[in-house]
């Protein structure tokens, strides 16, 4: 299987989701356990600042996707989200992001 994207594996680390790490080639489920430990903290306050989490920002780059955008943009939009995160949850951020990338 491919690792994922970063938000993907983010948002499993956040979630605790170790069936998701270890279905990675070469991560077993202590290592798996072992990363949700060290690094589950972190990545929910980090998610914790964007309003509706990693969970939110993936749903929003997937959409991004859909609607034709390419990487670079669609990473753009998310560092902008980061930095000023929509009230309202996920589709908030979408409406935040499709109006950054229109103004690029």
């Amino acid at each position: 299987m491919a690792l994922g994207t970063v938000l993907e594996i983010k948002s499993a680390v956040a979630r605790g989701d170790v069936a998701f790490l270890t279905s990675v080639s070469g991560v077993g489920k202590k290592t798996a356990e072992r990363i949700v430990v060290e690094l589950k903290d972190a990545f929910e306050k980090e998610a914790g600042s964007v309003g509706a989490g990693w969970a939110g920002l993936e749903e929003v780059a997937q959409a991004l996707v859909s609607l034709g955008y390419k990487t670079p943009e669609i990473q753009k939009a998310l560092a902008e989200l980061r930095r000023s995160p929509a009230e309202g949850g996920t589709e908030m951020q979408l409406k935040q992001a499709l109006y950054y990338l229109q103004t690029l």
